[in-house]
């Protein structure tokens, strides 16, 4: 479903272990950033692996990784804590 540009977000519905494309964040002006955090009472980081964000999923003590594009990578970081 990630791969295909015509299916709607809203057409589907999210489903673990498959990859969906997720929302982009905002870039924020960098002059901006101190006055911009300092205005809010909470913020968010998005910490990134290797260059890449991922979507983890897990179900009974299986995982899988998805980069933002739907590449799986699930055999690089292993499908369990043992892995």
């Amino acid at each position: 479903m990630l791969h295909n540009p015509s299916t709607r977000l809203h057409e589907i519905e999210v489903v673990l272990f498959e990859p969906f494309r997720p929302m982009l964040s905002q870039r924020l002006d960098i002059q901006a950033i101190e006055t911009d955090l300092r205005a809010r009472d909470f913020y968010y980081v998005e910490p990134k692996f290797d260059g890449e964000r991922f979507q983890l999923h897990y179900r009974d003590g299986k995982f899988k990784y998805f980069s933002r594009n739907g590449h799986e990578y699930t055999r690089t970081y292993g499908e369990d804590a043992s892995s």
